[in-house]
């Protein structure tokens, strides 16, 4: 097995000096520069508690920030790499409050392996993992599920992601490039979704790979063909300082590989949350048996509730993982 780095993205939403720097460029008129975006459920001291706990095996772990420092990093760990923007973003594209460029630049990392798991700081670990959880003779472990895209009201600027990521995909490749891999297009391990995509088969383009918000693997080496043969539209949409409907995020990454065949099929539990009033329960009773392997905790927007969640998420992560870790000053 190659080595397995992890790279998490942190911002620090109430650092006055990096909100003076982002208000230089916000506007009344942008719906995505929202106060929500950026609050702090001060839990990210947790996540690294969860990856000693449950990935003992990882290589690195590279923490990207915009010349922020978690206070309570312990950086005389080897194991912990403070990455700032301006350290692998080329400076053309900064300063940026989007996260897709941010994301999308990870491969200019010095040092990253080629093997890496990217983490937003909402999502932990949940219970024990493997590095065959992630990658498997050297693929990223993907669920290849295909779906028609079904847009919702309101509209909202990430919904457009799906669109332009599988526009991109489909210029490079076709229908016949996924089937080719009929085991991985049609795999029992992803349960009654594999019979979904046998329905797929008539459709001539490539609709819409199932996405869902958690820690997923990558190669360095996709991240570098795909910059490669799109390079003016990644130089492009890397200059936008906050989300554009024209983005493609992380993912499109992802669906390269999949439209490839370039993945081992796998399929794991996992628990998304929109955490408001009426979810934070049954987020925090995921989080304390332990029922999913990996959680994501979102932002669910629930202003008149938001100490009161925060409080019972931070305290059920308190109860799971009462130590500190050597991540930990």
């Amino acid at each position: 097995m190659e080595k397995i780095d992890f790279v998490v993205a942190f911002v620090d939403g109430g650092d006055r000096e990096w909100l003076k720097k982002k208000a230089k460029y916000s506007s009344d008129l942008n719906v995505e520069d929202m106060a929500m975006r950026y609050r702090d459920w001060d839990n990210f001291k947790y996540w690294f508690r969860s990856v000693e706990k449950y990935a003992p095996w990882v290589n690195n772990i590279y923490v990207v920030t915009d010349r922020q420092t978690p206070a309570f990093l312990n950086l005389d760990n080897p194991k912990i790499h403070l990455v700032f923007h301006d350290e692998y973003i080329p400076e053309k594209y900064l300063p940026t409050f989007c996260a897709n460029p941010i994301e999308n630049n990870l491969f200019r990392i010095k040092g990253l392996e080629n093997q890496f798991v990217f983490f937003n700081d909402d999502t932990f670990l949940n219970r024990p993992l493997k590095p065959t959880d992630f990658f498997r003779k050297g693929k990223p472990c993907y669920s290849l599920i295909e779906r028609p895209y079904s847009p919702k009201m309101p509209i909202e600027t990430h919904n457009y992601f799906a669109l332009t990521c599988m526009a991109m995909i489909n210029k490079h490749f076709t229908r016949k490039d996924v089937i080719k891999h009929f085991f991985h297009f049609f795999n029992l391990k992803y349960g009654k979704a594999a019979f979904g995509n046998l329905l797929m088969l008539p459709y001539k383009s490539l609709q819409h790979f199932q996405d869902n918000h958690m820690p997923c693997p990558y190669l360095k080496s996709t991240y570098e063909e795909v910059w490669e043969k799109e390079a003016e539209y990644m130089d492009k949409i890397s200059y936008n300082k906050f989300r554009s409907h024209l983005d493609v995020n992380q993912y499109v990454f992802r669906y390269w590989d999949l439209a490839r065949g370039n993945f081992a099929p796998y399929s794991m539990k996992t628990g998304y949350y929109s955490v408001n009033k009426n979810t934070v329960n049954l987020c925090a009773d995921d989080i304390k048996n332990s029922k999913s392997f990996m959680v994501c905790v979102n932002d669910g927007g629930d202003n008149e509730n938001f100490e009161s969640n925060k409080k019972i998420i931070k305290d059920t992560f308190e109860h799971k993982f009462p130590e500190k870790c050597s991540f930990e000053k």
